[in-house]
């Protein structure tokens, strides 16, 4: 059996899919449920490539004798924007969701202030996610400290967890990070990636929570990647 790991820009993360049904989370902390319109217009597009670059001139500028000078990228990919919507389909808990539909890109990117600042106290991450093919989407969280660069140091200054999806409704559960206490610390930001869309591909992100019991790897499934569940 094939157990699958992806490492991340920012983290290693360990992809987890679809299991049937959703039982009751016990001590959960509710990020994102979409059961109301404003929590889909929080959401907004970003230009992580500007946001790179905003960060690397502002380094060189405070510490010009010791950070590397400035150099602006040869080109940078543009991202079409993702189209934002509430929506009724595919809904994994209540009756509303959010549905994301994308006109292709790398990495495009949607963003939401954190509505809690201090994930230490919880274990698990969960999303309900719905797509139309094999893909992979990113969750990624952005603390007071953390960069959006491409090296070591910046890579690991944020908490990012990438999953391969399956057609259908896939549920995700992954454990808090080794350094929780740095990576789920002054949580400013939410973002949700999809690695290289294509064109008028939509998925549907539902209930996007944190709780408190520990999760452990129940099974491998064939061609699938580890299943965690969250003790009882």
């Amino acid at each position: 059996m094939e157990t699958w790991v992806l490492r991340t820009l920012g983290s290693l993360a360990l992809s987890v899919v679809l299991l049937p049904g959703r039982t009751a989370l016990a001590a959960e902390k509710l990020l994102f449920g979409f059961e109301d319109e404003g929590s889909v217009t929080a959401w907004s597009n970003i230009n992580v490539y500007a946001l790179r670059e905003a960060e690397a001139q502002a380094a060189a500028a405070a510490s010009p004798a010791t950070a590397p000078a400035y150099k602006p990228p040869a080109s940078v990919p543009p991202e079409p924007p993702v189209k934002i919507e509430w929506t009724a389909s595919n809904v994994a808990s209540g009756r509303h969701a959010l549905r994301l539909s994308f006109a292709g890109g790398r990495f495009p990117t949607i963003s939401a202030a954190g509505p809690l600042d201090d994930w230490r106290p919880y274990k698990p991450f969960h999303a309900d996610v719905a797509a139309g093919r094999t893909c992979m989407v990113i969750f990624r969280a952005m603390a007071k400290t953390s960069k959006y660069g491409t090296s070591y140091n910046d890579g690991t200054s944020r908490w990012e967890f990438a999953a391969r999806l399956q057609p259908g409704m896939n549920r995700l559960v992954v454990a808090a990070p080794a350094y929780a206490d740095r990576l789920w610390k002054d949580i400013r930001n939410v973002e949700i990636c999809l690695y290289q869309p294509h064109e008028g591909e939509t998925i549907t992100v539902d209930y996007l929570n944190i709780f408190s019991r520990e999760c452990e790897v129940v099974r491998n499934r064939p061609r699938l990647a580890v299943i965690y569940e969250p003790k009882e």
